[in-house]
């Protein structure tokens, strides 16, 4: 496909969202973080989240997350194994059972987090980056509906 590139519609692409793959990709312009509170340590078997939604399948540690569904953060975000994920320190987390209305699950496993810590949601830490498309896939939404949905009481810090 063609395109002359001399009369464009933005659309998402002014959020940092990308309309197509074979489209120019553009400048992240949005991040979505969450504070860490608390970490906790879990055994083989034991189940966490709504309706025990998830069980540890190995000893690991499990971080909360301050931002659920009333946030923008779909319910079943990783309910199907979709490979939800968010950045702490850095590094790629799972997130794990359902979505709260005010938290969510990170398993950490061994990575060291802290009360407090900043997790991404959507942006960049340190080389990693989670996209508006990532999120959207991982929700079975499009990109639109995760920018809709983020609430009201996240806080908005222009840069």
């Amino acid at each position: 496909m063609q395109f002359a590139f001399d009369l464009v519609r933005p659309g998402i692409f002014l959020y940092g969202g990308s309309a197509a793959d074979d489209l120019p990709q553009p400048q992240p312009v949005l991040s979505v973080r969450a504070r860490v509170l608390s970490v906790r340590r879990m055994r083989k078997g034991e189940t966490a989240s709504y309706d025990t939604s998830w069980t540890a399948p190995r000893d690991t540690v499990i971080a909360t997350l301050r931002c659920g569904y009333a946030d923008g953060l779909r319910r079943t975000i990783a309910k199907g194994g979709g490979g939800a994920t968010v950045l702490l320190r850095g590094h790629r987390c799972p997130i794990v059972g359902l979505v709260q209305m005010d938290m969510a699950l990170v398993e950490t496993g061994s990575l060291e987090v802290q009360v407090g810590d900043i997790a991404t949601i959507v942006g960049a830490d340190a080389k990693q980056r989670i996209t508006l498309k990532e999120i959207a896939d991982w929700s079975g939404a499009v990109q639109h509906e995760f920018l809709t949905g983020l609430g009201s009481r996240l806080p908005r810090v222009p840069v």
